[in-house]
């Protein structure tokens, strides 16, 4: 008799060992399928997200280089570039960008300008017709120009005929905007007008800072080298102070 109860025990786990571990395996399987799938569907979802993050990363980091170039240029000369130098037949002779070439790895193109003539001189037009890397934001998709700028200074810290220096900053160089980004109206890097004001507010039309990031905002270099991000809501008396050098405006959170 034990030996008929071991057969009928083998032929029951026969029995179901067939068609219900299939089942199973093809329902973990359609389980794994579409868990699979779900991964796969969220990772395509977030790419375009990391690479937003990833250029913003890259302009900021590219803001700060400029920052770095303007202290070395301060180093050598105890003040930051003019917003301008003008001839006395009222000619430009070129950008506190322009000025900025050999401390942003672009001592070859800076080479080539004549400083003496203006920076829309046929001189000069093919040296301020090519690109410089350190002025290009890789989050703009746009390309208007090849020697198009995507950062601005602020008016208020590079006016013509003289450069501003650190002991004019009385504001502290932390609390003081040097650039932004820009998103609208953009300009060669020659143009010596390639300079907007923070306090006109964050915003895409063709006078305002603004940023490319999916949120209402715009990063900034400031004076101290540091980049930060400030958002468009932000009080518009607390980036009037951020504007200016020497206000002595109050200044709140930002």
């Amino acid at each position: 008799m034990a030996r008929n109860d071991s057969s009928r025990k083998r032929k029951k786990r026969s029995k179901m060992s067939g068609p219900s571990v299939g089942l199973i395996i093809i329902a973990l399987g359609t389980v794994a399928g579409f868990c699979i799938i779900g991964c796969v569907g969220l990772t395509i979802l977030g790419v375009p997200a990391a690479r937003q993050a990833a250029r913003q990363t890259q302009s900021k980091n590219g803001l700060k280089q400029i920052g770095l170039a303007l202290h070395n240029y301060h180093e050598t000369y105890n003040m930051f570039p003019p917003g301008d130098v003008v001839r006395e037949d009222g000619v430009s002779l070129g950008s506190w960008q322009a000025r900025l070439l050999p401390y942003v790895d672009a001592a070859p193109l800076y080479q080539q300008i004549d400083f003496n003539e203006g920076w829309e001189s046929a001189q000069n037009s093919h040296a301020y017709q090519q690109v410089v890397p350190a002025y290009r934001n890789p989050g703009v998709m746009t390309q208007p120009d090849p020697s198009t700028s995507y950062y601005a200074g602020n008016v208020h810290m590079f006016p013509a005929h003289y450069g501003m220096s650190f002991q004019q900053v009385h504001d502290g160089a932390s609390n003081t905007i040097a650039v932004g980004e820009v998103t609208h109206g953009f300009k060669r890097w020659g143009d010596p007008t390639n300079l907007r004001d923070p306090a006109d507010g964050i915003g895409p039309t063709p006078t305002q800072f603004n940023g490319c990031w999916g949120k209402p905002g715009c990063q900034f270099l400031f004076v101290d080298g540091s980049a930060k991000f400030i958002d468009s809501d932000i009080d518009p008396t607390v980036l009037q102070a951020l504007a200016t050098p020497a206000g002595g405006e109050p200044l709140g959170d930002f």
